[in-house]
């Protein structure tokens, strides 16, 4: 790889590192004053909002119906379904117990692209998906398990 390249790619990873690593103990400390699901609301309608300005400025057509109706779905399963409930439950687990449950994100999303779309799991990328799940792991609990309610309350 050329020298170039490969410190934005290291800026890249660092800036991943940083930022999704933060994500779980500052929605932890957010939900300690927030109700959860309206946390992730605010949290996802600035951010949409941002995002939204910045392909209107750039330009960018207006989505078509179909796109909107993807978008919809996707935003319901992947914001509501999953950050919104992570949000609540952080209210009772401790945050690094919260990101080992939030790794299982890319096996889920490797199961609905097999149920979905037929999608096979190649060996390289299910090899993947269990080294970051036990590193995960490992990194969450290394002496044992840590116990926690099975059911926010």
């Amino acid at each position: 790889m050329q020298r170039r390249a490969f410190v934005p790619l290291l800026l890249a990873l660092a800036a991943v590192y940083v930022f999704w690593g933060a994500t779980a103990p500052a929605m932890r400390v957010a939900v300690a004053t927030l109700p959860p699901f309206a946390m992730a609301a605010i949290r996802f309608a600035v951010a949409g909002g941002i995002l939204w300005t910045w392909v209107r400025l750039r330009g960018v057509p207006l989505p078509s119906a179909r796109e909107w109706r993807a978008a919809a779905i996707t935003g319901v399963i992947l914001l509501v379904a999953a950050n919104a409930v992570f949000a609540w439950c952080l209210q009772t687990i401790p945050s690094g117990i919260g990101s080992l449950f939030f790794s299982l994100a890319p096996l889920w999303m490797a199961i609905f692209a097999a149920v979905l779309f037929g999608e096979r799991l190649t060996l390289p990328a299910a090899l993947g998906l269990a080294l970051g799940f036990g590193g995960m792991a490992y990194l969450i609990a290394p002496h044992g398990a840590v116990h926690f309610p099975f059911l926010p309350t």
